[in-house]
């Protein structure tokens, strides 16, 4: 097998994760020796500066034990994918630029905040979390009136990331930093299995990622939340291109360590092959989904591993449990 097809595989038999080791627990953003920053204005103020606001940003207003929740999901909240407009690494924490600001988002995964928790599993669910700040980007755009168009780019490793997309936007650039592009400090290493498996991803071919953004407000941004569990109560909500079923016990045993599953009222299955691309459009589906629940007034969870989960005859990918 490749590299790639043995971490899916990983994944699909549901490896051992191994134990969770607080004292390895990597830094949540990019470190840097010490430099200037470029503080961005919120919106609704004109720039980047509320585009990264709505799609990236850590919410100032929300933490849980000791992590910066953030615009975009993530599993176990490890926010694997960092992002750079031009060449300036964008610190979603202090909501700031660290270099040369650019018209081009370029998102690089840092494995080893995913591999860390979830080991061997960890490369489906880090191709989740880019489609979801995929999605979370083209709509924020959309919103704003910005052009923006995305592609699967990826590109050799660097720095210990792995650069695999690329969002092109009708954005001015005329606000520079007079200060050169920073160096990271070095982080540990990631699991070899993933890392392999990353680094065969960097050799794939450009594919475009034609996208329609969901017809939402800034105030439907700036609301969704990843719900706790829900209980039951009567709901209808259309799939929006997923395939809307009611939760069984036998999914809820699949997903790894969560039967509140089979309590929600609605689950939309992402359901497709078992390649890297079909997990990023998974993930960009399951937030357009997430969004217009949130617009709708509804709670929502995203469920991003599965063990031998089958649905009509297709792999489970990706899903989104739905409650009152």
């Amino acid at each position: 097998m490749t590299a790639i097809e043995q971490a899916l595989t990983a994944a699909w038999t549901g490896a051992d994760p191994g134990p969770t080791i607080l004292a390895n627990w990597p830094p949540s953003r990019r470190r840097f020796a010490p430099g200037p920053a470029q503080e961005l204005p919120r919106h609704p103020a004109p720039g980047p500066g509320p585009l990264l606001d709505l799609s990236l940003a850590g919410d100032p207003a929300r933490k849980v034990g000791g992590v910066r929740l953030r615009r975009v999901p993530s599993a176990g909240g490890r926010y694997p994918v960092n992002a750079y407009l031009g060449s300036a690494y964008y610190d979603p924490i202090t909501h700031t630029l660290h270099g040369q600001p650019g018209n081009t988002i370029t998102l690089a995964l840092q494995p080893q905040r995913t591999t860390w928790r979830y080991g061997p599993r960890s490369l489906p669910v880090l191709l989740l979390d880019l489609g979801h700040a995929l999605a979370a980007i083209l709509t924020a755009a959309r919103t704003l009136g910005i052009p923006a168009n995305a592609a699967l780019t990826p590109q050799p490793p660097r720095h210990g990331e792995y650069p695999l997309a690329t969002i092109h936007l009708g954005l001015s650039t005329k606000d520079k930093l007079d200060t050169p592009t920073p160096v990271p400090l070095p982080d540990p290493p990631a699991l070899p299995l993933i890392e392999d498996a990353l680094t065969e991803l960097s050799t794939h071919p450009a594919t475009p990622l034609p996208w329609q953004p969901p017809d939402v407000t800034p105030e439907t941004l700036l609301a969704r939340r990843t719900a706790p569990w829900p209980t039951r109560g009567p709901i209808t909500l259309p799939g929006h291109g997923l395939t809307a079923i009611r939760p069984t016990e036998d999914l809820a045993l699949r997903s790894c360590g969560q039967p509140e599953l089979a309590n929600a009222e609605l689950l939309l299955l992402a359901t497709g092959e078992p390649e890297p691309l079909d997990f990023v459009r998974a993930g960009m589906a399951v937030h357009r989904a997430w969004l217009l629940a949130t617009a709708a007034g509804l709670s929502v969870r995203p469920v991003g591993c599965w063990i031998r989960a089958w649905h009509d005859g297709q792999r489970v990918l990706h899903a989104l449990a739905v409650g009152p």
